[in-house]
């Protein structure tokens, strides 16, 4: 398969082979494309994945579900802040994919993501909570559709 088929139709290329091979296995558009849908509800993943180009066990990725399951769900109101987080995510999703500003929003999530990963690995999981809570919220006052 050469390169020309790995050609993503939204973005014109892949960021990295790795992706093309993991994501793509259609010709089809982005949102046909079960492998990339699968993977894009979540703005996390589209930061460290679709964006970055690394794979979906990064240290990033893995750094951030540790965090989640052995600190976050285990907070009085862990599990509601998952159940939001995962309500929102895909809409979020969908805003930032049509904004002209993609890019800059992505690597921001990129480096708060880090930023959450190297306090967790360092055991401040009070500072990583700071700072995703601080990112979620800026991402749900600027993107998040408002309740009805």
């Amino acid at each position: 398969m050469g390169v020309a088929s790995h050609l993503c139709k939204k973005y014109g290329s892949y960021q990295s082979q790795y992706q093309a091979d993991t994501y793509c296995t259609t010709d089809s558009y982005w949102k046909e494309c079960v492998n990339y849908h699968a993977y894009s509800n979540c703005f996390l993943t589209t930061a460290c994945v679709h964006y970055a180009g690394l794979p979906d066990d990064c240290k990033e990725l893995t750094g951030m579900r540790n965090f989640r399951d052995g600190y976050l769900l285990s907070l009085p109101n862990g599990q509601a802040m998952f159940d939001e987080y995962y309500r929102l995510a895909p809409a979020i999703v969908e805003a930032i994919e049509r904004s002209d500003k993609r890019e800059h929003y992505l690597a921001d999530i990129l480096a708060r993501v880090r930023q959450c990963v190297f306090f967790a690995d360092n055991g401040n999981n009070e500072a990583a909570l700071d700072v995703y809570t601080a990112m979620f919220d800026e991402l749900k006052n600027r993107f998040a559709p408002l309740p009805l």
